[in-house]
C-alpha cells in the first residue's frame, strides 16, 4: 500500500468537508487537475487494499 494513502484519504475528506459545510456564499471550486490526481491515487490505494484483504480472506 502506498505510504501516502492515508494522508490522501485525510486530504480528500478534509477538502470535501470544507466545501460541503461552507455557507451559501462564495466558494472556490477545487482545481480539477489536482482533484483528479488525488482521486486517482485514492482509487489505486483502494485497489491495493482490496487485493490485500482478498488475500487475507483466502488464507
Amino acid at each position: 500500500m502506498p505510504g501516502g494513502f492515508l494522508p490522501d484519504m485525510n486530504t480528500f475528506g478534509s477538502n470535501r468537508g470544507d466545501h460541503a459545510h461552507q455557507g451559501v456564499g462564495h466558494k472556490t471550486p477545487p482545481d480539477p487537475v489536482d482533484a483528479l490526481r488525488l482521486v486517482t491515487r485514492i482509487v489505486l490505494g483502494l485497489r491495493q487494499l482490496d487485493r490485500r484483504l482478498m488475500s487475507l480472506k483466502a488464507e
